[in-house]
């Protein structure tokens, strides 16, 4: 869905703000439409947005396992995969604390649970399942441990990334120990898989702005034009951390990969309207 006249994320932000006004006219709050017409044309609107959802979904377990092997096996030894590992886990340790303060900190300013004024029966049921619920929360030993998959297809199933992360990991590792004559075919099957991986999600790319349409539309008429006010504070909040955040990472790339901050939102608006757009990490 490409054009001449627009770029693609400037298409993805029209179907954003188009979808909402849309979901606002079929809301029955806004008198413009009863409820069961509202609901005979809603499940269509949201039609092409779960189709992407789902074709996303469907290749996101494979491309995981797939990315992560073939992009450990392209180093050139382990002791280089030892210190990219290591880096990379200092890095992602340190920007999820900074993220985690940016967070609780906003959240202690702003407020914004305070703005949202819920049904009596929600409050009543959603403490009542808090104060039953006796399970025990697993040790950190036992979360350390659990990443490493006893089933391999449960953890597909259940998408548990971490597991698959280490699967990919492990599959890399192989590739760069083991000799080339047996670890070839398995390699060229997961090339094979990364490049199927990418083909869909370039087809799935090209329905993003009707699906982004749709789910907009259908996420208005669930939300409620009266609800809809209160989470403006929720969504300032989300928005304002996303911003700091944003500019942390721009931050980072200028300070260790050299690069001029607007030289690296352009090569990565696309994929950073389309996510936020969707809500979906796996896009």
């Amino acid at each position: 869905m490409r054009t001449k006249l627009l770029p693609f994320w400037m298409l993805i932000l029209i179907s954003f703000f188009l979808g909402s006004l849309m979901g606002l006219i079929f809301h029955p709050d806004s008198g413009i439409l009863n409820k069961e017409t509202s609901s005979l044309y809603i499940p269509w609107f949201r039609l092409p947005g779960d189709i992407f959802l789902n074709l996303l979904q469907m290749i996101m377990v494979p491309l995981v396992i797939a990315s992560v092997a073939l992009g450990v096996s392209s180093l050139s030894s382990l002791n280089e995969l030892f210190n990219l590992g290591s880096k990379t886990m200092i890095y992602f340790v340190f920007t999820t604390f900074i993220a985690i303060s940016i967070g609780i900190g906003l959240a202690v300013t702003i407020k914004p649970g305070s703005y949202i004024t819920s049904p009596k029966e929600i409050k009543t049921e959603f403490i009542s399942e808090k104060l039953s619920g006796n399970e025990k929360s697993p040790s950190i030993p036992q979360l350390i441990a659990n990443i490493v998959p006893k089933n391999i297809i449960k953890s597909i199933l259940d998408q548990q990334m971490l597991s698959l992360v280490l699967l990919g990991i492990l599959l890399g590792i192989f590739f760069l120990a083991s000799d080339q004559v047996k670890s070839a075919p398995l390699k060229s099957l997961l090339t094979s898989i990364e490049s199927f991986c990418i083909w869909v999600v370039n087809i799935a790319m090209r329905i993003a702005p009707l699906a982004v349409f749709g789910l907009m539309c259908y996420a208005i008429t669930q939300i409620g034009v009266s609800l809809l006010s209160g989470l403006f504070f929720y969504v300032l909040t989300v928005i304002i951390g996303l911003l700091i955040m944003y500019c942390v990472y721009l931050l980072f790339a200028y300070l260790f990969a050299k690069r001029k901050p607007r030289d690296f939102i352009i090569a990565i608006k696309e994929v950073q309207i389309l996510g936020f757009s969707t809500s979906s990490s796996s896009s």
